[in-house]
C-alpha cells in the first residue's frame, strides 16, 4: 500500500494592513482633488491671473497626473505581489483614479489654450 501525500493547502494572499488600504485609496483621491480644484481655477480666473495660470498650468497638471499614474501603477504591482486578483476593489479604484487624472489633465490642457 503506497501512501500519497495530502494535497497542499491553497496559498493565502499576504495580509495588508487596513491602514495601508486606506492610504492606497486616500492618496490618489487627494491628489485628484487638487488637480480638480486646479482645473476649476482656470475656469474662474480672468485677465492677468489667467495668463499666469496658463503659463504654468500644463507643467503642474502633467507632473501631478504623472505622479498619480505612477503611484497607481506602484500600488497595482504591490497588490499583485501580495497575491490579490486583478479585479480586487483597490486595483479597480486605482484604475479609476488614474483615468480621472488623465481626464483632468486633458481639461487643464484645453483650458490653457
Amino acid at each position: 500500500m503506497s501512501a500519497t501525500p495530502p494535497p497542499a493547502p491553497p496559498e493565502q494572499p499576504a495580509v495588508l494592513s487596513p491602514v495601508l488600504h486606506l492610504f492606497m485609496v486616500l492618496i490618489p483621491t487627494v491628489a485628484n482633488a487638487f488637480l480638480l480644484v486646479y482645473a476649476l481655477l482656470g475656469v474662474v480666473l480672468e485677465g492677468e491671473q489667467k495668463q499666469r495660470w496658463t503659463a504654468e498650468a500644463v507643467e503642474v497638471a502633467a507632473y501631478t497626473a504623472g505622479g498619480i499614474a505612477a503611484f497607481c501603477l506602484l500600488l497595482y504591482l504591490l497588490l499583485r505581489a501580495a497575491g490579490r486578483p486583478s479585479r480586487h476593489p483597490l486595483v479597480i479604484a486605482n484604475l479609476v483614479q488614474a483615468g480621472l487624472a488623465a481626464v483632468l489633465l486633458l481639461a487643464v490642457l484645453l483650458l490653457s489654450l
